[in-house]
């Protein structure tokens, strides 16, 4: 059965696999869309995808990580609930390394991503640093804003 995880709810979802919507601050957005732009993503979705499977490679391929560093709070300091939401379409064979960042940090599948996000948005700047590359930002997207739906009472006639 496939399932989405978005702001700590399962929903079915019509492709076999998970997805994880995640929410950045205005502070953040930017660097997140420049990064995703500078690295050749489709946009910040994909960024924070792969950068959760970098994060994996590195703590178990590079630095043999093996057991979980929940003591370092990290949750504490990601907030994924921001106004601008992205959504990573985990496939079955991958979500795994989702799950691994997640409960190695003792985090959210929310906060997890954005902290992918963050680590190749930090990455991709040395990119551009080391290569020369203009590291300009735009402006953040304006906040999505969403407006309730207007409700009219009845009304009577005597």
């Amino acid at each position: 059965v496939a399932s989405s995880v978005s702001f700590g709810s399962v929903q079915p979802v019509a492709a076999d696999g998970v997805n994880v919507t995640t929410g950045y601050p205005a502070d953040d957005v930017a660097d997140v869309i420049w990064a995703a732009e500078h690295l050749n993503y489709s946009g910040p979705g994909g960024l924070q995808k792969a950068g959760v499977q970098v994060l994996r490679f590195l703590l178990v391929a590079i630095a043999g990580v093996t057991e979980d560093e929940c003591d370092r709070d990290l949750g504490a300091d990601l907030d994924p609930w921001g106004p601008h939401l992205y959504t990573s379409t985990w496939a079955d064979d991958e979500v795994e390394a989702l799950g691994w960042v997640a409960d190695h940090y003792c985090l959210t599948p929310e906060q997890t991503q954005l902290l992918g996000g963050g680590v190749l948005a930090f990455l991709a700047s040395l990119d551009a640093a080391v290569n020369g590359t203009s590291a300009l930002r735009a402006d953040p997207p304006p906040v999505p804003t969403t407006v309730p739906p207007t409700t009219v009472p009845p009304t009577t006639v005597p």
